[in-house]
């Protein structure tokens, strides 16, 4: 019984790996990607007012001025006072 069962299983996986419909569905093919598909970007667009301000003597980097792990709290939290949208 138990080979008959095997043998009807084996042979069942051999007729529907045969069908390109069950091989698709199962991920058998590949997909080749078509290398003349041409994907358009939109160009780079400068702000209109570009001037950095410049930096004040004696005053932390911007980067450090705030706790990262205050700022990560405040964020997890949503201590921010925005809510969503």
């Amino acid at each position: 019984m138990n080979r008959a069962l095997a043998a009807g299983i084996l042979a069942a996986s051999v007729m529907l790996g045969g069908c390109s419909n069950v091989r698709e569905s199962l991920g058998l093919v590949r997909q080749s990607p078509d290398e003349f598909t041409v994907v358009t970007k939109s160009p780079l667009v400068l702000p209109p007012d570009f001037g950095l301000r410049p930096p004040i003597p004696g005053a932390p980097p911007v980067a450090q001025a705030a706790d990262p792990q205050a700022q990560a709290l405040n964020a997890l939290a949503n201590a921010g006072g925005v809510g969503p949208a």
